[in-house]
């Protein structure tokens, strides 16, 4: 670029501003004696705050307006941003609010800034960091709190405190997420400013801490400033006389620094005598030539007309000297009195262009002479005339484009414009592209639109793809907004980060040109026509085809095109522009020119640049660079590509010293180029694919890593996941990862942030065994370790894949062997939007067990088609010597997919066949014993959730001959797993085992624990234990145990019922003593034996279909809870929903009472399944329907999507996605669509809306009321208590926002079951995650009081102890154990435990949630809760 582009950006960056006046100067009543109280003076005093009514409220929490008003008045801030808030009204903060955004310093989320919230302490820090021009540095602190400072405001906190300017609170606690007092920020502001100039005249100022000047006339005298110097928005020109000035300078609007000596330093002469040669040295070389005279064509030199950047050369120790002319030989013949050139390679002599003209072309001839000196003696007078000529600026020269050997590059036209900007033109069959839109002069105006339009002709749409946002490449866009254009469906196409940008182009040149009335009306052309493009995109144009890859860096918006069937990659500015002839380079100096124009770091580019060129290889081989500026195209198979990553490392690994001074003469230009050096990687005049890149010593690394401290990066620069073989990079299609490892870019084009996650997520498919992940570091002495084992950066590491999802821990060192960074790769299972229950790991699998004396066996599952999460699994033991594996497998696959007929009339689900083909059939004891440890075993490893789901409600077993002996003897072994028992033609039970066995007391029995520090051990022997059993065949000789199951099930002969060939018993007996307290959550009708002497026709299938299928074993209480099951289409008569929703097939389930359907104000209650489970399961396991038909309201049970929640060898299986995963489906999303879709239907009462879960549909309820607490009267989640880090993490953030509206919480948990105590600890204690959910809603709903640990816990945190049933917290009403915490006298949590209760949810607790929490509930119109007694 020559200068007077430079002050075309400038002039196009400008900013005015206006001032907030400051504030009078007070005291306040209430800071006497206060700790901060002097700091508050000082500070009123300089009219920085201010009070109200007479008081300053220092330990009140400050507000995000009010410190952007404060660091208003410290800044002066000149220029104020575009008002795009919308929470941003009239208020006294409004202007100030704006100038700090516009100064970047205070952004919002995009369309928010929040101005009335309260502000963090991290965030106070953060944003005085930014302000303030504090150098951020460190990755940790010392505060005891270390861990709970987010990860994007660590190194700004971690900085504070190595500068003293902060302190922690009691017990050395930073608190990040605590609001900040008001006297917190005057006492940072006062730690941090040790000088405050707001008078003209000549100071000398402390320098003891950072320097701010506010006045003008101020003359800094004799001072060693060693932090930083901040001249305000109105201190004009600032003089420095006789100072030292080591720290930063921070120039605000207009200011200036003005020192008082020249500086620098004065070269010395050379001493001493030389060698060599006496003889005279040849004369100078030049490059380029003169036109006609230069033959390098692979330099790209052919009919250059712009300004010629002449570079001499002479042999080694020669001096050069020269004289420059108007006019053919003009120049005087050179002295060593003459101009002497700089033998740094890179140096050049400007020859201007001669200015243009309208009327055609203007060309100048300039002479230059040059002369070698060496060794006293002098060559001969090299003498060269250039002509240089200057063409009109609305002449568009139309050629073709030039490959290194000077060939045409085929079916690509090359227009260029007054400047030489490259622009070009492709056809398709269908459209064309025009690929930017070069330099427009309104007075002298070229029609880039009609140019192309002459090349195509009529009746084909030109597009126009902006490649970046730059002045030079989109002058003429609005010529493209053309009537003719839009009505053949022409696009202009512009990166999303770059729209905004391109929009003040379009009105500034639309209205200027005449084109457009005003800038309204050019904003609306250019909306009609905008069309986007990102990383994955192919714009077609029919026969060909670009795909699109972003690469950020030049600039922000920057993308590149790349015809995969030609080879071209057309990369406008984002690589190339290495113009050996002027002696350009590849310009990434940019620093802060304005939020929207500067150019990235080298460790960010770096990253930027792997990840599109590893894009670009995945699609094909390039063969031609086409880049925007460049005059001749890069050989894409040469080293360009290698050279410039090289140029790009260099700086990376070694700092400012990787680069030597500036290619360009544009070094002195002040404000701009200063500080600029290029970093360059092969000889520009030699080779083609020499790179040099332009640096900034403002902005060469990211913050922390300048100024040498390139030894303390820790980054990857790239990140790349793909299964052996294949290229590209799964980690592409996670959002998290993007464009860049470690930064994130915003959608409006300000400047990247540090990402807060480095973990990123890639997805494959269930057959997928092994995968290649290859770190690259981003510094070359850095040491990379995958899950330990040190792994070459570049290289592959091989990991293996565990079922459902595998974690990988990327650990990197940097250079300096202490600096640590860490990435984490998940790889899981893929699962596809558009059919999420999909069955995955169909067919046969076998798998292998250890029974307790050692010995392995192997057993056969079978998965059919079609099979759903959580199904029913039927364990077959066949009899020696005989197969009934087909004859099941048959079955599962025509028992249909999920109805009966595709009405939904009935939901009739698919089985899981299990094959025990390793019974051994052996009579002694101790084979006997044998074959019933194989079958428990089998249980265990098929509830496993490797590859599949069986419901632990759904597990049923039939045997047949021998194997239905031990299926017998297993059931009575294990009664509790088993949901229903048949077998064919048994051999009889031992009398004697049955009485032994069966006084035997139950272990692993749901409702207790086998651990050895349980408190409580199982007194139930397994003779009680009932089972609905179907005796076929054989009964004579079965008749211990057909006895044994009728005592077990309480069945009498009196409840024996003949149907056919079959005796049914289907106990009549009320509840025992010992049943009571579960009878409501269990049916007498499903304890039910039945016997017949024959096999039934279809045996299999009536086995299933008339016996087994209908019952099933709830794990709710002690034993389980045996009931019959509820199908919910065909018994409930529930709608089934399966919609897209937010991208994804969602399935959810509608129950309305038919009392209610007519109803109006109905209320809703969202009944969320737990982990494994759907809405369908779920809806039969619960007792809401009845508790709705009474009540009158409309329940919902949604089903979330398969996904892996741990690293736990399962198959993903329905998981809510409570964590809020942007690479998975949106449950926040989902929930509002489905209310909205009952608002369609039915009339609903939405301050009445109810949420309620069991386990991960518990975490669920709680996300939804953290994150959507208005949409919720009140919720109810069960085995219930919080236990999942990322909810913690998300209560922690309404927490901090400071203005939770409350929701009324009931939660429950149980005191037994093996699981408990790992996901919801019983008693609840301080610390552990019961206790600690506790503590969240109880401040997040304002509870008053406090809670009082020692009566909760009974003062004893172990695990299992029952010493709290008797603390005094909670009140006692037969098995329910409760407490409440109010706020002004309204209950607002609620913790209830359930004794005897596992992980569980009980029939029964319907009713309970409802009558006791949930209808006592709703909200205003407005919003405001109300509670009804």
């Amino acid at each position: 670029m020559k200068r007077k582009r430079i002050c075309a950006w400038l002039i196009t960056l400008a900013m005015l501003l206006t001032m907030l006046p400051s504030a009078l100067a007070a005291s306040f009543a209430d800071t006497r004696g206060h700790w901060a109280e002097d700091a508050i003076s000082r500070w009123s005093d300089r009219g920085v705050i201010q009070g109200h009514n007479g008081d300053f409220e220092p330990d009140s929490a400050i507000t995000r307006a009010d410190m952007a008003v404060i660091i208003d008045r410290i800044m002066d801030y000149q220029t104020k941003a575009e008002n795009k808030f919308s929470d941003l009204d009239n208020a006294y903060y409004k202007d100030p609010i704006l100038r700090v955004a516009q100064a970047g310093v205070m952004q919002g989320d995009g369309k928010n800034v929040r101005p009335k919230d309260k502000i963090t302490r991290e965030e106070a820090v953060s944003m005085l960091a930014r302000a303030l021009s504090v150098t951020a540095g460190g990755s940790s602190t010392s505060f005891a709190d270390n861990n709970r400072i987010s990860s994007w405001a660590m190194a700004n906190v971690a900085a504070f405190a190595k500068n003293g300017y902060i302190a922690g609170r009691s017990g050395n606690r930073f608190e990040p997420q605590a609001n900040i007092t008001r006297a917190e920020v005057v006492k940072l502001l006062d730690n941090m400013i040790s000088d405050y100039i707001t008078e003209s005249g000549t100071v000398t100022p402390k320098g003891t801490g950072i320097v701010i000047i506010k006045a003008s006339g101020v003359t800094l005298n004799k001072a060693k400033l060693s932090g930083t110097v901040i001249l305000g928005g109105k201190a004009g020109e600032v003089k420095a006389t006789g100072c030292e000035i080591t720290g930063k300078v921070v120039k605000i609007h207009n200011s200036t620094l003005t020192t008082g000596s020249t500086g620098g330093s004065s070269g010395g002469s050379s001493g001493g005598s030389s060698g060599g040669s006496s003889s005279a040295p040849a004369a100078p070389s030049a490059y380029p030539l003169p036109k006609g005279q230069e033959t390098s064509k692979s330099l790209g030199v052919f009919n250059y007309d712009m300004t010629y950047f002449v570079t001499l050369t002479a042999q080694d120790g020669a001096d050069i000297y020269y004289e420059i002319a108007e006019g053919a030989d003009k120049a005087a013949v050179p002295t060593t009195a003459s101009k002497k050139f700089d033998a740094y390679q890179y140096r050049q002599i400007e020859i201007t262009q001669p200015t243009a003209s309208a009327k055609g072309p203007v060309t100048k001839t300039y002479n230059v002479k040059a002369v070698a000196v060496k060794n006293g003696r002098t060559s001969s007078v090299a003498n060269w005339n250039y002509d240089v000529t200057s063409i009109p600026h609305h002449e568009l020269k139309v050629g073709v484009p030039k490959d290194w050997n000077g060939s045409d590059v085929p079916n690509v036209t090359l227009i260029q414009d007054y400047d030489s900007d490259k622009m070009y033109l492709v056809e398709g069959t269908n459209r064309a592209m025009v690929l930017d839109a070069g330099y427009f002069d309104a007075k002298d105006a070229a029609n880039l639109y009609e140019t192309a339009r002459k090349i195509v002709g009529a009746g084909k749409p030109i597009d126009l793809i902006i490649g970046h946002p730059h002045p030079d490449h989109v002058q003429m866009t609005h010529q493209f907004l053309c009537a003719e254009n839009k009505a053949l469906g022409a696009k202009v196409y512009v990166n999303e980060r770059g729209i905004e940008v391109l929009r003040d182009y379009v009105k500034q040149f639309g209205v200027a040109s005449g084109m457009f009335a005003d800038e309204a009306a050019a904003s609306a052309a250019y909306d009609a026509q905008l069309a986007t493009l990102e990383n994955g995109d192919v714009y077609d144009m029919g026969g060909t085809k670009f795909n699109v890859i972003e690469l950020p860096g030049h600039q922000v918006a920057g993308i590149m095109l790349f015809d995969a069937a030609t080879g071209n990659l057309f990369t406008t500015d984002q690589i190339g522009n290495n113009r050996a002839h002027i002696t350009d380079s590849f310009w990434m100096q940019f620093a802060d020119l304005s939020p929207t124009f500067f150019a990235d770091s080298m460790d960010v580019y770096l990253s930027s640049l792997q990840i599109a060129l590893e894009r670009v290889d995945s699609l094909g081989t390039v063969k031609r660079i086409l880049t925007g500026h460049n005059d001749v195209v890069l050989d894409g198979m040469a080293g360009y590509l290698d050279n410039l990553q090289t140029a790009v490392q260099k700086v990376v690994d070694e700092g400012w010293s990787a680069a030597t001074p500036t290619l360009r003469t544009l070094d002195s230009f002040k404000g701009y180029l200063e500080n600029t050096k290029t970093v360059v990687v092969g000889d520009r005049l030699k080779d083609i694919n020499w790179v040099g890149i332009n640096v900034n010593k403002q902005n060469y690394l990211s913050d922390g890593y300048r100024d040498g401290n390139q030894n303390k990066i820790a980054d990857l620069s790239n990140l790349s996941v793909h299964k052996k073989g294949e290229k590209g990079n799964l980690l592409w299609n996670d959002p998290n990862f993007g464009i860049n490892v470690n930064w994130q870019y915003p959608t409006d084009g300000t400047k990247p942030t540090r990402k807060n996650t480095t973990s990123f997520v890639a997805e494959v498919d269930e057959n997928t065994t092994s995968i290649e992940i290859v770190p690259t570091a981003a510094s070359s002495g850095a040491k990379i370790t995958i899950n330990g084992e040190a792994v070459a950066s570049g290289k592959a590491y091989v990991g293996k894949l565990k079922n459902g999802l595998t974690n990988f821990t990327v650990k990197v060192t940097a250079k300096d062997g202490t600096t640590e960074k860490k990435y984490t790769v998940v790889v899981r299972t893929y699962i596809d939007p558009a059919n999420p229950y999909a069955t995955l790991y169909t067919g046969e699998h076998t798998e292998t067990v250890t029974l307790a004396n050692g010995e392995t066996r192997t057993f056969t599952s079978y998965v059919p088609e079609g099979a759903r999460e959580s199904c029913a699994g039927v364990f077959v033991l066949p009899n020696k010597g005989e197969s009934k594996f087909d004859a099941w497998k048959a079955l599962a696959d025509s028992t249909d997919t999920q109805a009966i007929d595709a009405d939904w009339t009935k939901q009739q689900e698919k089985f899981i066949v299990v094959y025990l083909n390793g019974l051994t059939y052996g009579t002694s004891a101790a084979e006997r014993a044998a074959d019933i440890d194989y079958v428990n075993k089998v249980y265990a490893a098929a509830s496993g959730r490797t590859m599949y789901c069986i419901h632990e409600a759904k597990n049923y077993m039939v045997g047949y001959g021998e194997g239905g002996t031990i299926a017998q003897m297993a059931a009575m072994d294990q009664t509790a797993v088993w949901a229903g028992l048949a077998t064919v033609n048994a051999g009889p039970v031992d009398a004697a085992w049955i009485a032994e066995n069966g006084a035997k007391m139950t272990s692993s029995l749901n409702g207790y624990n086998d651990m050895e520090s349980s408190t409580r051990k199982s007194t139930i022997s397994k003779s009680t234990l009932p089972l609905p059993v179907w005796m076929i065949g054989s009964v004579d000789n079965n008749a211990n145990a057909l006895a044994y199951w009728k005592a077990a099930d309480h069945i009498t002969d009196s409840d024996k019922a003949a149907d056919g060939n079959i005796t049914k018993y289907t106990r009549s007996a009320d509840w025992t003593a010992d049943e009571d307290a579960y009878k409501i959550n269990r049916d007498t009708a499903a304890y039910r034996i039945w016997t017949s002497e024959s096999a039934p026709k279809n045996t299999e299938s009536t086995i299933w279909n008339d016996f087994l299928f209908g019952v099933r074993r709830w794990m709710a209480d002690p034993g389980g809870d045996l009931r019959v099951i509820k199908d919910p289409i065909a018994d409930l008569h529930m709608t089934r929903h399966y919609e897209k929703v937010g991208g994804w097939m969602r399935e959810w389930y509608v129950y309305v009472p038919e009392n209610a359907k007519n109803s109006t104000n109905l209320p809703v209650v969202f009944a969320n399944h737990g982990y494994t489970l759907n809405g369908g399961v779920y809806a039969g396991q619960t007792d809401w329907h009845k508790v709705a038909d009474e009540k009158g309201f409309i329940v919902v049970f949604p089903s979330a999507i398969p996904g892996s929640i741990s690293e736990n060898g399962n198959a993903p299986f329905p998981a809510w996605n409570i964590a809020m995963d942007p690479t998975r489906m949106d449950e926040i999303e989902f929930f509002k669509y489905m209310l909205d879709d009952l608002k369609k239907h039915y009339s609903i009462d939405t301050g009445r809306v109810y949420a309620t879960g069991h386990s991960w549909g518990s975490q669920m309820t709680h996300v939804l009321a953290l994150n959507e607490p208005e949409m919720f009267a009140a919720v109810a989640p069960l085995s219930g208590f919080i236990f999942n880090a990322a909810v913690f993490e998300q209560a922690e953030a309404a927490k901090a926002k400071g203005s939770y509206p409350g929701v009324p919480v009931y939660m429950a948990a149980g005191t037994e079951g093996g699981t408990e105590w790992a996901i919801c600890p019983v008693p609840l204690a301080e610390e552990n995650a019961s206790g600690k959910t506790l503590s969240d809603w109880f401040a997040l709903n304002g509870c008053t009081d406090s809670l009082d640990w020692s009566k909760i816990n009974g003062s004893n945190e172990t695990k299992g102890s029952l010493d709290w049933q008797n603390g005094g917290a909670f009140t006692k009403s037969g098995r329910w154990y409760t407490m409440t915490c109010e706020k002004n006298g309204v209950p607002m949590v609620q913790a209830e435990i359930v004794d005897y209760m596992p992980h569980a949810t009980m029939p029964e607790h319907s009713a309970r949630v409802w009558n006791n929490w949930l209808s006592h509930y709703s909200r205003n119109t407005d919003g405001t809760l109300v509670y009804n007694p």
